[in-house]
């Protein structure tokens, strides 16, 4: 067991070290698109933290490139830092959870959870769900591991409900593989029905009860998931939701290995005997996904994919929990690498469409550079708007694409719907002008953003 365990860390780190290679080598689709561009360009200006309050842990792999900047490394270095900085965060979660593995191989559930639903979400690096969830793998390895069991029966539930309620505030979505994690727990201990299951549970629903509250006075978190009105509006219409049959399509391909791992876990759980856990298993899966559908019913590309993750978490425990330790054959470990290689390979090719989305800001930069303009407001509706993936961003984006080549290009193209509301704009030409804010001349950080002292100007066609 002990050269097993070893073997599966190492696959476990060959996994890792290929993320961070896919992070180096496209680290521009990964931080010059969506949230991840707006929050990197905040750290290259403001130099210091991006602060969701409600989500307060995903300050943390953010260290990474702030030290950067803070030490003056050039804007490229920032931004394959800033790419690799969420996977470093992972590795040492994965190294964290090796330490604690003593007795079983639940360490291995990292890996496998990272590559085996990922594809498009590769390339929206920042997601806070992602982040909770690698929590949520460590917090699994501490439980099978029963760390806390020489903890008094007070420290014992203290250390517990901080640490669920730490993972819980990473995202809602996350109170549905933590119910599963602590029902699986139990049904392999046989213990579902003792108050020991109950109270566990108990500080679960408590924990995403803070949540929920504190997200009450936040507008963002307010708007994100209204589970009452998509099961009402969409339900009934379930298998005409554009993301089922987008998953369905996916199925064959880029789902394939997960829909294999959540089969072949639930007929060995039946074929063992363990009712409960096939059961929690079964249920678990389909409501999740059933609810995800209904949620983002028009399936955005890396966002449904994103909310899909937890999906990973279900699929793997049993097999890393139950199945590898009851398979003690020399090549099962062979075997996952080649599982790893395969998924890396898929979110290899899903950089296609993060790659060319660039494309469409081309014409736009022509026309800055030729008219020597600061940049352009552009009519969301002369974008194509499927290539683009999504256009909130795009001020951000071509903030930092542009200044890649040197500090002086740095140019702005922001695509909107609503082009009145920049107006006031038009003839700031030293201030940087996005979205989301205005930052002037001396707000500006030479060293990464220098603009031409040109003007803005809307435009409601390409150029």
């Amino acid at each position: 067991m002990k050269n097993n365990k070893k073997a599966f860390f190492l696959v476990g780190c060959a996994c890792l070290s290929g993320l961070i290679a896919l992070g180096i080598i496209f680290f521009k689709e990964r931080v010059a698109f969506s949230d991840t561009a707006y929050q990197a360009v905040y750290l290259l200006i403001e130099q210091k933290p991006f602060v969701n309050w409600v989500r307060v842990g995903s300050i943390l792999p953010q260290f990474i490139p702030l030290i950067a900047i803070w030490m003056h490394a050039g804007l490229k270095t920032v931004m394959i830092l800033h790419s690799i900085s969420f996977i470093i965060f992972f590795s040492v979660i994965y190294l964290l959870a090796y330490r604690y593995s003593t007795k079983k191989i639940l360490f291995f559930i990292i890996p496998l959870y990272l590559v085996l639903i990922t594809n498009e979400v590769f390339y929206w690096p920042q997601s806070e769900l992602q982040q909770g969830m690698l929590w949520l793998c460590l917090y699994t390895v501490l439980l099978f591991e029963n760390k806390w069991s020489r903890l008094n029966q007070w420290q014992f539930w203290s250390a517990n409900f901080i640490f669920i309620l730490w993972v819980q505030f990473f995202h809602p979505l996350i109170f549905f593989p933590i119910v599963f994690l602590v029902i699986y727990y139990y049904a392999s201990e046989s213990q579902l029905h003792t108050r020991k299951c109950l109270s566990h549970l108990l500080i679960c629903s408590v924990s995403f009860g803070i949540r929920t509250t504190v997200g009450l006075f936040n507008i963002y978190e307010k708007g994100k998931l209204n589970i009452g009105d998509a099961i009402k509006k969409n339900l009934p219409e379930f298998f005409s939701l554009n993301s089922v049959h987008v998953f369905l399509n996916k199925a064959s391909s880029a789902y394939l290995i997960f829909i294999l791992f959540l089969i072949f876990g639930f007929i060995w759980l039946l074929l063992n005997k363990r009712y409960l856990k096939a059961a929690t298993l079964f249920s678990f899966s389909i409501g999740y996904w059933i609810l995800i559908m209904i949620s983002s019913p028009e399936d955005t590309h890396f966002y449904t994919e994103n909310m899909l993750l937890p999906l990973a978490f279900i699929a793997v425990l049993p097999i890393v929990a139950d199945i590898i330790p009851s398979v003690n054959m020399t090549y099962t470990p062979l075997f996952f690498f080649v599982v790893i290689v395969i998924r890396l390979g898929f979110i290899y090719d899903a950089h296609n469409a993060y790659s060319d989305h660039f494309k469409i800001y081309d014409p736009y930069f022509s026309y800055i550079e030729k008219d020597k303009l600061n940049g352009v407001f552009v009519d969301d509706r002369s974008i194509d708007q499927k290539k683009a993936i999504t256009t909130w961003a795009s001020g951000y984006e071509t903030i930092l694409i542009s200044s890649l080549i040197s500090p002086d290009s740095c140019m702005v193209i922001q695509i909107d719907n609503d082009l009145n509301k920049y107006s006031y704009a038009l003839n700031f030409d030293t201030s940087l002008v996005t979205i989301f804010g205005v930052w002037g001349k001396s707000q500006l950080p030479k060293k990464y953003f220098h603009l031409q002292g040109g003007k803005y100007e809307i435009l409601t066609k390409e150029p």
